[in-house]
């Protein structure tokens, strides 16, 4: 309780952090407050390669040397919250951004036995529960800080950094001996989770409407991989086993008039 505690003081400073040095050094410019609300997509996978790509089996009999395989399925992402944003100083084409939201993301994984065998005991906690579907879901603070370029009166674009703080779903932590994850995809595979904090970056557009109206639209990925799969040391494994979560955003924006 002590450790949840700190860690959610820091990552309050963080965000007053963050969320001031616009100010410390742009303060006499205006800036405008909104509120946004949007989804997209979210998934669990790498550059270059996706969570069906690793690929592990267990030497000894026949069941033991199946080939696991565990597919990716994205699922919905869902965010809601504040925002501020001005210009620097001596240029109106630059400028920043800053905010804080609720995001909900995660991913879904399907256990699969590539060679379609059944075991003798498919109940077994040591192997995945084949054919079986979950959804990992999880609740986060969102801290964005982004630099924005609007060349155009009709488009800009905004590059930056992310901080997550998850305030739910931690997949990693123990359950009566067992952790989520371990019990979807059995006790031979030693899952590895980054919780509460992550670090990513976003790259993507926006689109004023008005004066009170702006579209934004993106990519965003983590910086750090965020899912780690590492098999027994006596198994052949594809070896694709880092996974970072990575999707596209779509959110609408209203300018308040103070």
């Amino acid at each position: 309780m002590m450790e949840k505690s700190c860690n959610i003081r820091f990552c309050f400073l963080l965000w007053i952090a963050l969320f001031a040095a616009p100010f410390s050094s742009f303060g006499q410019q205006p800036v405008v407050w909104s509120v946004s609300i949007g989804s997209g997509i979210t998934d669990m996978r790498n550059l270059g390669y996706t969570m069906d790509d690793f690929v592990y089996s267990l030497p000894g009999n026949e069941e033991e040397a199946m080939p696991f395989r565990y597919v990716n399925k994205p699922i919905a992402l869902g965010m809601a919250g504040v925002a501020v944003n001005g210009n620097f100083r001596r240029s109106n084409l630059f400028g920043w951004e800053t905010g804080l939201a609720i995001r909900t993301g995660g991913f879904r994984i399907w256990n699969d036995n590539i060679r379609q065998l059944v075991p003798e005991n498919p109940n077994d906690p040591l192997l995945p529960r084949l054919g079986a579907t979950k959804t990992f879901r999880y609740w986060a603070l969102h801290l964005p800080l982004s630099l924005t370029y609007k060349p155009f009166d009709v488009v800009g674009f905004k590059v930056g950094m992310d901080v997550y703080y998850q305030l739910s779903g931690d997949f990693d932590a123990g359950d009566n001996g067992q952790a989520p994850l371990e019990r979807h995809m059995g006790s031979h595979l030693t899952t590895s989770y980054r919780h509460p904090f992550n670090l990513g970056g976003h790259l993507g557009a926006y689109f004023p409407i008005g004066e009170h109206f702006r579209i934004d639209g993106g990519f965003f990925a983590d910086v750090s991989p965020r899912v780690t799969f590492q098999p027994p040391s006596n198994t052949n494994s594809s070896g694709y086993d880092k996974f970072r979560e990575m999707g596209f955003f779509l959110s609408f924006r209203y300018n308040f008039d103070f």
